[in-house]
């Protein structure tokens, strides 16, 4: 790789990196595998320690129990890296997700070895019930636990519903802000945006350890689009393309039914490349209606096919609900020059509208979202310049990655 910077380690490192993969893929895991293949790419070893949470809501009355625990403290876990600590001699650990397999016991582990530790913080996990910092019931953002004990989150039951689970997920947040595991044990934050940062620092966590570094975009490997025939896409243009997980604070149900508020544009779809909780109704009320003919449920999308998908739409649609610490689909689309089609409460919408890359909508409008489709899908075909954060490029990212490494790696003679 050639940078425009030099990082400022010049020596090969050994990273542990811990990750806790959701039951079913979101932006998260795709981070997770593209940063270790971006270090491994570039000479590091990468010591991949990885849990699954596929198995939590199985198993009897015990099972459940030690879950609870695990979720506040798993001294499994924290046995099991100070061992591959021992085993591996890491420079430092990387940590994504921890929640709930794995938990902040880690963190204990590896300062007791004496290695560091970077987290990267990919939603509000450290401040909300529910990580999102938004409330299912009211489908709107909220910031009553914002540095506060959670208790509304609690008595709320933010976390899937339950007493129970809000309760336990409470005690996990006092329980580490009490005994300092994030002040005292996490030797470096990534934070994804500039706004997301001033959230966290609102949050309680300290200023001086959240570092600012995007998400990697990997490079288009695959032919080039022009060089593709139109019987090489499953779906053809125009469409407006909605890319990620179906669940209700991703707001799929805002794009389907602004769809059905605009008038009709013969041999146009709306597109939706993803899964989650959501998919059937939305498969069912699709079908149900008379717009059933020109909306697509794909499912999961393989990346290439995405990527194929996102450059032939007329544009991305990101209706979300909530802050968001990151917006993939958005950045994704903006480097395959596609237009965005963003609610105005995610972070990163003053980058779309700066960076001229799409147009934002107010938050839950579906109106307005429905004659945004209508003027998309009536233009002609449009690319846009696709220079929003310049710093997801694969050097410019591990550069950032690495400096980060350098500030917390113990000064060598």
């Amino acid at each position: 790789m050639t940078n425009q910077k030099k990082p400022s380690i010049d020596r090969k490192l050994r990273i542990v990196v811990v990750h806790a993969h959701y039951r079913i893929r979101g932006g998260e895991d795709s981070v997770f595998a593209n940063e270790c293949a971006l270090l491994e790419a570039d000479g590091h070893t990468v010591i991949r320690y990885e849990k699954t949470n596929d198995d939590i809501h199985e198993g009897g009355l015990i099972a459940k129990l030690r879950l609870l625990r695990n979720t506040i403290w798993n001294p499994e876990t924290a046995r099991e890296i100070s061992a591959l600590i021992d085993r591996e001699r890491p420079d430092l650990v990387h940590c994504h997700n921890t929640f709930p397999t794995i938990s902040p016991s880690v963190f204990w582990a590896c300062s007791k070895k004496g290695v560091p530790v970077v987290l990267t913080l990919h939603n509000f996990r450290t401040a909300c019930l529910n990580g999102y910092l938004f409330r299912e019931d009211t489908g709107a953002v909220c910031e009553r636990c914002l540095g506060r004990a959670p208790i509304p989150g609690v008595c709320r039951k933010c976390y899937r519903g339950s007493f129970l689970a809000s309760f336990v997920v409470a005690a996990r947040l006092l329980f580490h802000r009490l005994i300092g595991t994030y002040r005292k044990k996490v030797s470096a934050f990534i934070a994804l945006t500039e706004s997301g940062k001033r959230i966290f620092i609102r949050a309680g966590l300290p200023k001086e350890k959240i570092h600012v570094k995007a998400n990697l975009i990997p490079e288009r490997t695959q032919t080039k689009l022009d060089e593709l025939s139109a019987d090489d896409c499953s779906v053809q243009p125009p469409f407006i393309l909605y890319a990620g997980r179906l669940s209700p604070e991703k707001g799929p149900d805002i794009a389907l039914n602004a769809w059905f508020r605009m008038n009709p544009i013969p041999n146009t779809s709306l597109v939706f490349a993803g899964d989650g909780p959501m998919r059937s109704a939305l498969q069912t009320r699709a079908a149900e209606s008379p717009y059933g003919a020109s909306i697509r449920f794909l499912g999961h999308v393989p990346q290439d096919e995405l990527h194929d998908l996102m450059a032939r739409a007329s544009a991305v649609v990101v209706p979300s609900k909530l802050y968001e610490t990151f917006q993939l689909s958005a950045v994704e689309a903006n480097r395959l020059k596609t237009p965005v089609l963003l609610s105005d409460v995610v972070c990163i919408a003053p980058e779309i509208l700066a960076n001229r890359a799409g147009q934002t909508f107010p938050n839950k409008d579906t109106d307005a979202l429905a004659q945004l489709f209508t003027r998309t899908l009536e233009a002609p075909h449009r690319t846009i310049p696709g220079t929003m954060f310049p710093e997801c490029d694969p050097d410019a990212n591990l550069t950032r990655l690495l400096d980060i490494y350098g500030m917390v790696l113990p000064k060598q003679d």
